[in-house]
């Protein structure tokens, strides 16, 4: 998996398939509304989908959920921040919200990304990192 900014990020499926993901392009919203941008899936055998969930294997080992939301900070702004939304269960209450998801990648390894404030919403990127989350 690319260390930085990157348009993929590569996790494990809540299937325990190697799946990876990149954000879709937002550039018919932005800047005339906030939306939250929905996740591209590709998968094993050319499989691919588009979904507002992706479910992962996270770092405490446990199969999440989590939504990508979108924010603006003045109305009519360009500027964007993102968060990410985590559930137990995907239609359960959310469990909590923060700027960053942990999750394995392919080779098993502990990654953390975030997608970095922006006004081009037409190439949406995570920053993806390895870390372990404490």
């Amino acid at each position: 998996m690319t260390q930085g900014n990157t348009r993929y990020i590569e996790y494990i499926s809540g299937a325990g398939e190697q799946w990876r993901a990149h954000l879709n392009d937002m550039s018919g919203v932005f800047p005339s509304g906030v939306s939250d941008p929905t996740f591209h899936h590709e998968g094993p055998g050319g499989q691919s989908h588009d979904d507002e969930w992706i479910n992962y294997k996270a770092q405490d080992g446990n199969y999440w959920w989590s939504k990508c939301h979108s924010h603006s900070s003045l109305l009519g702004s360009s500027d964007y921040s993102f968060t990410f939304e985590h559930f137990h269960e995907r239609d359960g209450d959310p469990d909590h919200e923060d700027s960053i998801i942990g999750f394995f990648a392919w080779d098993g390894s502990k990654w953390v990304a975030s997608v970095p404030d922006t006004s081009n919403s037409s190439n949406l990127q995570f920053n993806a990192n390895p870390k372990v989350l404490s």
